[in-house]
C-alpha cells in the first residue's frame, strides 16, 4: 500500500558502526554519489554527506543537492566558476571518498540547507519502511504534494518533504533528483 500524503526529500540522520546520528550519513554509493557531481543539467541530483562545522565542532548528517554541496566548495576555497574552478571543485568533491566534509566559512555552510528535522525524517521513514524499491519508484513518480504534510508537531513543507524523501531514498539504495521544472522528486534508472 502507498502511504497516502508523504512526499518529496535532505536531511537524514542515521546510527550506524556505533557513530552518532548527527555525526553520519547513510553510505550512497560510489556510483550513485558521482553520478550526482558529474550531473550537470538543470535537475540536480542527490548526494548523501556529513558537514562538520570547524567553528563549533556541530556535526550533520544530511542529504542535499549535488550543486549546492559543489557551491559550499566554491565558497569554502574561494575558488571560482570558470571551468578550470568547476573542475576542481568537483575533484574535491569526488575525491572525499567519506563524504565528510569539514566547512569554516558561514556561506558555505549555509549553502546547504537544513529543511526539516529528525522528527520530519523519522516521520517519512514510517511512511516509507514497508515499500520495495520498485514501489518507492512508483510512489515518487505518482506523488504531487499541493500542500503540507502534518508531522509530529508541526506542519512538515513541500521541501522539507522533498528532501527528506531523498534521503530515504538514498538509504534505501536509490537515486534521486530534483527536476527542474516543478522542484519535485525524480528517481534515475
Amino acid at each position: 500500500m502507498i502511504p497516502s500524503r508523504v512526499g518529496i526529500c535532505t536531511f537524514l540522520l542515521a546510527s550506524m558502526a556505533g557513530a552518532s546520528a548527527q555525526s553520519m550519513a547513510p553510505r550512497q554509493s560510489d556510483a550513485s554519489y558521482e553520478a550526482a557531481i558529474h550531473n550537470l543539467s538543470t535537475a540536480p541530483s542527490y548526494v548523501s554527506i556529513t558537514v562538520i562545522d570547524s567553528r563549533s565542532g556541530v556535526s550533520r548528517a544530511t542529504c542535499t543537492t549535488a550543486n549546492l554541496l559543489l557551491g559550499a566548495l566554491h565558497r569554502e576555497y574561494g575558488i571560482g566558476y570558470d571551468a578550470a574552478g568547476q573542475s576542481r571543485v568537483d575533484q574535491i568533491a569526488l575525491t572525499n571518498r567519506s563524504h565528510v566534509f569539514r566547512l569554516e566559512k558561514k556561506e558555505a555552510i549555509d549553502n546547504i540547507p537544513l529543511r526539516f528535522s529528525m522528527d520530519d525524517l523519522a516521520f517519512v521513514r514510517r511512511q516509507l519502511k514497508d515499500l520495495s524499491p520498485s514501489k518507492l519508484r512508483d510512489f515518487v513518480s505518482s506523488h504531487k504534494p499541493i500542500q503540507p504534510i502534518e508531522s509530529p508537531g508541526r506542519p512538515m513543507g513541500i521541501q522539507a518533504e522533498r528532501d527528506a524523501t531523498a534521503c530515504v531514498l538514498i538509504e534505501r539504495g536509490l537515486s534521486p533528483r530534483q527536476s527542474d521544472l516543478t522542484g519535485t522528486l525524480l528517481v534515475d534508472p
